[in-house]
């Protein structure tokens, strides 16, 4: 693990950007009121989000499957 880059995955750089972005746009909000949701295409990437990264907690607040989403939105 020493040779290992420590990343972090783009999906929390994201997450991270765009609750910054939405405290600019919007400064009434305090930071506990923005969540990110991440809908997720595969159960690996959802299982970082629930048990973190590197033993820091994830900026993303929940985590959507892709087959949970697609099939309901399949009909609009």
């Amino acid at each position: 693990c020493d040779q290992v880059m420590p990343m972090l995955p783009p999906v929390e750089i994201a997450s991270r950007m765009a609750k910054e972005e939405a405290l600019k746009a919007h400064p009434e909000l305090k930071s506990e009121d923005i969540l990110t949701v991440f809908i997720s295409p595969c159960p690996a990437k959802a299982s970082y989000v629930k048990n973190g990264f590197q033993s820091t907690k994830s900026s993303i607040d929940y985590v959507v499957s892709m087959s949970d989403v697609y099939f309901k939105l399949l009909s609009a």
